[in-house]
């Protein structure tokens, strides 16, 4: 004779399958989700392929070149730290590519020259052109600028007294085999600390351009930039680029900032082409390199500084305005 079955013991099965299921969508959700991702880094990293040809120069600084040297009509110089160096982008579709290509389709002559190193500043710029100037030898300027580009100090000296502006690193045998293993485990984990280090980073770019001393020395980093192409009457035009740490440009937090730079850029003779309304509309999702982990500029955010230069270059006449002044 079969003994029925407990209320309990009824109900025990069906829970039993139920939770059997949850778990069973949980790891599917899981595994999909670190497919997801690996997929996606293999597409950001694909522009870091090592045998990209590139002439690099001592301490750093790399230059790249864009047309035929040697039958160009004009040089078209772009100086500027790792958003024109571009980090995680092929070097054809950083920015400065873009701006060659461009006005490829309408002049015959142009070469572009790009002049980068990861983590320069105002202070360095000046100083390396200083001492280039005459080998460069441009007909029109363009300085790339971030907002982190007043510092006084390179930020690898800052990082060292201020540690906690530092992202987040793998700590113990466990978090380096987690984050060298899992795609999801890795970008949540660096999210996460995006949370913690966004509100830091907006405090220490604030405070490059609070004190009046630093405003001064920056001030006058970007005046001797100026008055090399001033002295041989090249048009020269910096091109400010917001960080892309924002999701919708409604939210962007260093409004002020701009306006400081671009009101000091024009006072010592620049011209200006601020990017931020360029992007304004656009989920800041895929303006970034890495979302919410790394600002630098996407593939989408470098082409479309290309169209915002080059569209400049021409609307402005900035190439007859350096034939003329030759």
């Amino acid at each position: 004779m079969t003994r029925d079955k407990s209320p309990s013991e009824r109900r025990s099965g069906p829970i039993a399958w139920r939770a059997l299921a949850v778990l069973t969508g949980l790891a599917a959700a899981l595994i999909l989700g670190e497919l997801a991702l690996r997929l996606q880094e293999f597409a950001w990293q694909r522009g870091t392929d090592p045998i990209t040809p590139r002439s690099q120069l001592a301490g750093g600084v790399e230059i790249r070149r864009w047309g035929d040297a040697s039958s160009a009509r004009f040089r078209i110089l772009i100086v500027g730290d790792s958003f024109t160096w571009g980090p995680g982008v092929h070097r054809d579709e950083t920015y400065p590519a873009g701006v060659a290509a461009q006005l490829s389709r309408r002049f015959d002559s142009v070469e572009v020259m790009a002049v980068s190193r990861r983590g320069w500043n105002s202070i360095e710029e000046s100083l390396y052109l200083q001492r280039n100037w005459e080998a460069l030898a441009p007909d029109l300027f363009v300085l790339g600028y971030c907002l982190n580009d007043s510092e006084r100090v390179p930020m690898s000296r800052t990082l060292k007294s201020r540690p906690e502006l530092l992202p987040w690193a793998p700590e113990g045998a466990l978090e380096t085999w987690l984050e060298q293993r899992s795609a999801l485990y890795s970008r949540t984990r660096r999210a996460l600390d995006t949370l913690r280090l966004r509100p830091l980073l907006r405090q220490y770019y604030r405070g490059l351009y609070e004190k009046d001393n630093d405003r001064r020395v920056w001030r006058r980093s970007l005046a001797r930039i100026r008055r090399l192409a001033k002295a041989r009457s090249i048009p020269s035009v910096i091109v400010i680029f917001p960080i892309f740490d924002f999701r919708r440009t409604s939210g962007y937090a260093y409004r002020e900032i701009h306006a400081l730079v671009s009101g000091t850029a024009s006072d010592v003779g620049f011209e200006v082409l601020d990017l931020l309304p360029a992007y304004d509309g656009i989920d800041g999702r895929r303006l970034a390199l890495v979302p919410f982990t790394d600002p630098h500029p996407s593939a989408e955010a470098h082409a479309i500084a290309a169209r915002q230069v080059a569209e400049y270059i021409e609307n402005r006449e900035l190439l007859t305005r350096a034939e003329a002044g030759r």
